[in-house]
């Protein structure tokens, strides 16, 4: 998640939304579904397709979902989600990506991956496991989740269901795979552990790529669709078996243990991709802009020509994000720090660079901002155009007096916002067709141009400014190949796409309704700009030590004809959904529609925080302070565990959290309260320990004493009597070892 997450007395929070928010719930089957009382049409989509994609999800895991609370988390520019078990939920992060995203609805592709992790999650309530629920509670799942799944068969598993079940998840990005392709083609072969848990040196993808290659591999050779949810129930039955049935859960579900499979997949892996290497050639030969290639993996993005150089934006292992300038030289000058969460950067033409970028609010740890800011490349200074606000992907109007941004609002869908330049003032606003999501938007004469996800995957729509009826025409029919960083150059598109398999660029002619393919890059490319003063297109270009500036003249691009209406099949991809469609039964039409009928005339109910300050999930029979063991804050060891009896409790929306307490030790009897809500602007938190060390009494007596001080004469004087009053301190230390 990217969020700082809290401990205190809990396990696991991802932190508040506004205090001025109004809470509704609505109940289906099973799901409820926990939102601010603006989002109620998105509260009831969400409920709609977890529900109808249950029993999808979980058919391949062999098991049902539980009863399951969602929460809804709009204020917040992150695009992301969890399951957490302690107290079980899910909360969903309802803003859609704006960049790097998928060619399909964000709230199913959420439906397809999160609810897979709920039936992964539930097989370790089973078995033994439920009998540790009624020692430990909701707590207890970490005991099967600690031990048993890796990390990345979560997540492997996930992305592997979302590639099943739809024609846009990440298995078939040509992106999502795109450094093992180039490792295994340029004969980087390593072992299963230097992939899995990666290296400061050697670049590696994360765990959602690592354990796809491996879950559809398992899948692919095995035959099995109910791969993982056997190994699972396994893992359940011989729990007892903690260094054994890791392997032996998979050598029965699948045949072999994860590290055969993965000896098994690279040279299969290294096979497929060769042959599609070879079918793609001849590929044309880029320049390299830098005058030494980096030792190590490093990034350069926003790739633009300008007067004062090549600007682009670096980050690596050995680089937080930089902006900077290459001169002709290939030598680098840093220009200053750059933010990670920011939209691609626009240059007006002239000493100006625009981009949008997250900032945090300064309370609620669920509430930010995406704002328009500018940096003047002449007097280095750095400009917010707006300010509070959830604008995305700025690009240039045709006079260069405006901006058009796209806004995702609260209540769910966006629309696209003129702004003047100078004050960050609305001056238009068109919303999205069908509720659709805007990514990127580009003007040329009196049309603007936008990429549009809908119901139907992405295409490129058109809108008329001059007009206000706010009609979207479709010029680029939908489909499921993502497509980003789009520019214009004269009366012409371009942009990325992984229409061929691979991220390459191309440009599109509206006027002629014709498309060409600009680059043929072995591995990948990006953030293409052309610059008709020196006759070239730049871009980055992808391989092992990560994407490169490079430049090519324009008449040695490949310029040959391409379409959407023939998109590249990834053959495992297709074998494996054509798999999982034959082991699962979607709901009927019928079943659909009244399902829709049934959750739209659901009743939304308020929801009373304080009736719900409380929700007791985890216990145990002996004393422990989760707060002072997550901090390992102590002087005795019995102040984190002792004999006892502990009770913890966390509400849904993760405002009210407490820990109740018994122990005892050499003779106490203690009690212990720790109670933290932070849903008001001010967090108050009571921490009560009672009998838990020894009770001092500490009395202070005065004695009055009448003395004489014999003082040695100087200079004839007499002595000085008088009284002296000194201070006992008696201290009774009592020993009381009860209430």
């Amino acid at each position: 998640m990217l969020s700082q997450n809290r401990a205190a007395a809990q396990y696991y929070t991802l932190g508040n939304d506004p205090a001025s928010a109004k809470w509704s719930v609505i109940q289906g089957d099973t799901y409820k579904v926990i939102y601010p009382q603006q989002t109620d049409s998105l509260a009831r989509r969400y409920l709609y397709l977890f529900e109808k994609l249950r029993h999808t999800n979980l058919t391949g895991l062999k098991i049902e979902s539980p009863k399951m609370p969602i929460i809804l988390h709009p204020y917040t520019t992150t695009s992301n989600a969890t399951v957490v078990w302690a107290p079980k939920r899910m909360e969903i992060f309802t803003s859609p990506p704006a960049t790097g995203g998928y060619a399909q609805n964000w709230e199913t592709q959420l439906a397809l991956h999160e609810g897979r992790h709920l039936g992964q999650m539930q097989h370790y309530t089973k078995g033994v496991f439920s009998f540790f629920n009624i020692l430990f509670g909701e707590q207890s799942l970490a005991l099967g989740i600690g031990f048993y799944p890796s990390v990345w068969l979560l997540e492997g598993d996930a992305v592997l269901n979302e590639t099943d079940f739809s024609n846009a998840g990440r298995g078939r990005s040509g992106e999502f795979l795109i450094y093992y392709r180039t490792a295994f083609l340029q004969g980087d072969i390593r072992s299963y552990d230097h992939w899995r848990y990666g290296s400061y040196r050697h670049y590696a993808l994360n765990k959602y790529a690592f354990g796809y290659m491996l879950a559809s591999m398992m899948r692919y050779s095995s035959g099995n669709y109910y791969a993982t949810g056997d190994a699972m129930n396994i893992q359940v039955k011989r729990w007892w078996d903690f260094f054994g049935v890791w392997n032996t859960s998979f050598i029965r579900a699948t045949g072999y243990t994860p590290r055969k499979h993965w000896r098994f997949l690279t040279p299969f892996m290294s096979e497929v991709w060769q042959k599609d290497y070879l079918s793609r050639g001849p590929y044309h030969i880029a320049e390299p802009l830098l005058a030494k290639e980096p030792r190590i993996y490093t990034d350069y993005t926003d790739i633009i020509p300008t007067k004062k150089g090549i600007i682009a934006t670096k980050s690596g292992y050995h680089d937080s994000r930089t902006l900077l300038s290459i001169d002709s030289h290939g030598k680098e000058r840093r220009i200053r720090p750059f933010a990670y969460t920011t939209s691609d950067i626009i240059s007006d033409g002239d000493s100006t660079l625009i981009w949008a970028e997250t900032v945090p609010d300064l309370r609620w740890e669920l509430q930010n901002y995406s704002i328009i800011r500018s940096y003047n490349l002449n007097t280095g200074k750095i400009r917010d155009i707006t300010s509070r606000t959830k604008y995305f992907n700025p690009a240039l109007s045709a006079d260069g007096q405006s901006l058009y941004v796209v806004e995702y609002l609260i209540g769910g869908g966006s629309r696209l916002v003129q702004l003047d330049k100078k004050e960050g003032c609305v001056t238009k606003s068109i919303p999205a067709p069908d509720g659709g999501q805007i990514t990127e938007v580009a003007q040329i004469g009196d049309l603007l141009y936008a990429l549009i996800i809908t119901e139907s995957g992405m295409g490129l729509y058109r809108t008329e400014i001059l007009k206000d009826d706010g009609i979207w025409h479709n010029e680029i029919p939908d489909q499921h190949k993502y497509i980003q960083n789009l520019t214009v150059n004269g009366r012409s598109l371009c942009f990325t796409s992984d229409l061929d398999g691979l991220v390459n660029s191309y440009i599109y002619h509206p006027d002629l309704k014709l498309m060409r393919k600009l680059t043929n890059s072995r591995f990948g490319a990006k953030y293409p700009h052309i610059d008709n003063d020196s006759g070239r297109l730049y871009w980055a270009d992808f391989g092992l030590k990560g994407y490169h500036p490079v430049s090519a003249p324009l008449d040695s691009l490949d310029w040959r004809v391409a379409d959407f209406d023939e998109p590249f099949v990834n053959g495992i991809a297709e074998h494996l959904s054509r798999q999982a469609k034959l082991n699962t039964e979607p709901l009927s039409e019928e079943e659909n529609a009244a399902l829709k009928a049934r959750i739209d005339s659901l009743p939304a109910q308020k929801y009373k925080k304080l009736p719900h300050l409380f929700r007791i999930h985890s216990w145990a029979p002996f004393y422990a302070n989760i707060n002072r063991i997550m901090n390992m804050s102590y002087e005795h060891f019995y102040q984190l565990v002792s004999a006892g009896a502990t009770v913890i409790s966390q509400n849904d929306l993760s405002t009210a959290t407490m820990q109740l307490g018994y122990s005892y030790h050499k003779g106490f009897h203690s009690g212990h309260l720790n109670f933290n809500y932070s849903g008001l602007y001010p967090v108050f938190e009571v921490a009560v320990d009672y009998n838990d060390r020894y009770r001092i009494n500490t009395t202070i007596e005065e004695v009055h004493h009448n003395l004489q001080s014999q003082i040695t004469e100087l200079d004839d004087e007499e002595p000085i009597s008088g009284e002296i009053y000194p201070i006992r301190y008696t201290i009774d230390s009592t020993d009381i070892p009860s209430w």
